[in-house]
């Protein structure tokens, strides 16, 4: 669905056993990550942003049984440090 609104894509697999996610999560080495909270905002306000183990490049997203669906994300974001961030194209919004 991620990729629909222009995000690039990534690996895609299952997560570890004994995961439990009922939501959605964001895996990262820093939870004020700027592209971890974009991508957050399309998952939806009950998305978390936690520390995670690290299971390949970049951020893990991880989804339970109960998402269903993308929120209207966040079409532009402010970072207080030099960073690179994956974010949808105007085309694709």
């Amino acid at each position: 669905r991620l990729l629909s609104k222009g995000f690039g894509a990534g690996e895609m697999g299952n997560a570890p056993q004994r995961t439990r996610v009922d939501f959605a999560q964001v895996w990262v080495e820093d939870t004020q990550d700027p592209g971890a909270l974009m991508v957050q905002s399309w998952l939806g306000q009950r998305a978390e942003v936690i520390e995670g183990p690290k299971l390949g490049a970049g951020m893990t997203v991880v989804v339970g049984a109960d998402f269903e669906k993308l929120a209207s994300g966040r079409r532009v974001l402010t970072a207080g440090q030099d960073t690179t961030v994956c974010s949808p194209t105007p085309e694709d919004l």
